[in-house]
């Protein structure tokens, strides 16, 4: 029995996830959700994850008797939350992380999620914000915005002269950021950021150009029918008719 149990529908965040399972090198169970059909708000989908979004992490544990009964199945959500509990559990997601750097690890962490993931979704979502008659000036001022972190990332990965987030090296930090700089290129539909607008911010660039040559983001990608290159000149998932994957 697989370790974990993935609930994605491909190129969600739940691609930031799979990428850092894979590299952890850990068995999981992936289980497609078909938002076209509403499953992500089915009464099994809302008991693990209220919001009815995605993703959603189940970490099996292995079953115990103790004077308490069984140990329960872990279950998570936000992208973030699952990333650091995956960064704690599996030394590849995050190796060389020492006490003393948990710090960096946590501000930038948040700061992705917080700040950079969460004016995406406004970027995506204009709509939902603003009505149709504002989305569009919406849309463009939260595109200044996203470009301003991009480049406080890239002066900051500069600072230490190095490719990835962290000092200490490659963590599942840098999965998270590529995601998100290959959905800023891609989504809404008719009004991604070009290209360049990202690899001016040379820093970050390198970094998404590093991401593309791991086998186990490879491997993430290829499981949700996102086709190489993935970030640097990326195109949407396209998932072949009548398939199943897992």
């Amino acid at each position: 029995m697989s370790d974990y149990i993935l609930y994605y529908s491909p190129d969600s965040a739940n691609l930031i996830v799979r990428m850092a399972l894979q590299e952890a090198d850990v068995a999981y169970e992936a289980r497609l959700v078909d938002r076209s059909r509403g499953e992500q708000r089915s009464s099994e989908f809302l008991r693990l994850n209220p919001q009815g979004l995605l993703p959603v992490l189940v970490h099996r544990r292995a079953t115990t008797h103790s004077n308490n009964g069984s140990v329960a199945d872990t279950v998570l959500f936000e992208t973030a939350a699952i990333c650091l509990y995956l960064i704690d559990r599996h030394p590849l997601l995050g190796p060389g992380i020492n006490h003393d750097g948990r710090g960096d690890l946590y501000r930038w962490l948040f700061y992705i999620s917080n700040t950079l993931h969460a004016d995406l979704r406004i970027r995506f979502y204009a709509e939902r914000y603003m009505g149709d008659r504002d989305a569009g000036h919406l849309r463009d001022m939260v595109s200044e915005r996203i470009l301003g972190h991009l480049q406080l990332l890239d002066r900051h990965i500069a600072a230490h002269n190095g490719i990835w987030m962290l000092d200490s090296g490659f963590s599942a930090l840098d999965l998270y950021l590529g995601v998100c700089c290959r959905w800023l290129m891609l989504y809404p539909a008719g009004y991604p950021v070009a290209i360049n607008q990202v690899s001016s911010n040379t820093h970050v660039w390198r970094l998404l150009t590093a991401l593309e040559k791991r086998p186990a983001v490879a491997r993430a990608c290829n499981a949700e029918w996102i086709k190489a290159p993935f970030f640097i000149n990326p195109s949407r998932a396209e998932p072949a008719e009548g398939s199943v994957l897992g």
